[in-house]
């Protein structure tokens, strides 16, 4: 194991052995290089991206369009059975923002 001794820098009587990287521990995950990969391409920000720019023009408008009708017939569910069927319809509808940024945060693609 090839490796060097250092003097601290605040010039105290300790000193360090730091280990030089080699063929090994690079190839362990170890080392010190950057490798050979993609970059830092990461592709769900692209997902992400979609998703905010669903929130902004669907969700959100969508959300607060529904949210009134849902408050004007929740009430009416518990005395009209139909209407509770309706009521879940509505409720996934303006929940839309809600599942926009589930999908942001977990860069989760649309298919």
């Amino acid at each position: 194991m090839g490796g060097r001794w250092l003097n601290n820098k605040d010039h105290s009587f300790r000193t360090h052995f730091v280990q030089q990287p080699t063929a090994e521990t690079m190839g362990a995950g170890e080392g010190l290089g950057e490798g050979s990969g993609r970059g830092k391409l990461c592709p769900g920000i692209i997902w992400s991206f979609i998703w905010l720019i669903i929130l902004i023009f669907l969700g959100w408008p969508i959300g607060f369009l529904i949210a009134w009708l849902y408050v004007l017939l929740i009430p009416f569910s518990a005395c009209i059975d139909p209407i509770k069927g309706v009521c879940e319809a509505i409720l996934k509808l303006v929940q839309l923002p809600l599942t926009c940024a589930e999908g942001i945060v977990n860069m989760k693609p649309l298919c």
